[in-house]
């Protein structure tokens, strides 16, 4: 799991509708969606937001966000205890027939809040990185 600044571990990975990691989304999938891990591994309760994108777009997946097709989505959670983990989860489907393996799924950014300061985003060289899942 990438370390972010020392504040957050984070992983990722795309589930099914019983919660199994999968490697493939095809006709058959039920329910996918992208998960986002987040561990609080600082001294202090920390707010976390995750910015994720597919970075070839829409060419074989799209996220869904509120019905609507996208290609990015944007979730937060607030005050995660030191030594706890939380998952952000937008849900996935394919995009048209298009089939392929090795599509990317990204961490774009991710952001943290102390308190009600505001969200401040943190600088990583583990940041961005991806997940790639086979679209059958």
């Amino acid at each position: 799991m990438p370390s972010v600044c020392g504040l957050f571990s984070v992983r990722m990975e795309v589930r099914d509708a019983s919660n199994a990691c999968i490697g493939l989304i095809d006709a058959a999938t039920v329910g996918p969606r992208h998960v986002v891990n987040v561990e609080n591994i600082s001294s202090l309760p920390r707010g976390a937001r995750v910015l994720s994108s597919l970075p070839q777009g829409m060419r074989r997946l799209e996220f869904q966000v509120a019905g609507v097709a996208v290609a990015n989505w944007d979730k937060s959670v607030l005050r995660i205890p030191p030594g706890n983990a939380r998952e952000l989860e937008c849900d996935l489907n394919r995009h048209g027939r298009a089939t392929g393996q090795n599509e990317p799924l990204q961490c774009d950014e991710v952001h943290e809040q102390r308190g009600t300061l505001a969200w401040r985003q943190l600088r990583s060289s583990n940041v961005p990185f991806q997940i790639t899942v086979n679209v059958g």
